[in-house]
């Protein structure tokens, strides 16, 4: 975790099997837009919590690949 003047980063590092640039793309923009529950798939259910706490409360959420993954 890091902290400054105009608030704190989190970074959470996952090491599983990854996903594809486009599949990375793919979720970033499910973050952001407004899904039913029962549109989306059980296998990213946790993403789709992320996201609505991240509309909640206003705070930004990106997906990246970690440093290192192949």
């Amino acid at each position: 975790m890091r902290s400054g003047d105009s608030g704190a980063t989190i970074t959470v590092a996952d090491h599983g099997l990854g996903m594809s640039a486009e599949r990375l793309a793919e979720e970033n923009a499910r973050l952001i837009r407004r899904e039913r529950l029962d549109l989306v798939p059980t296998k990213v259910l946790g993403l789709f919590v992320v996201g609505n706490l991240a509309r909640r409360w206003e705070i930004g959420v990106t997906l990246s690949r970690t440093p290192g993954a192949v």
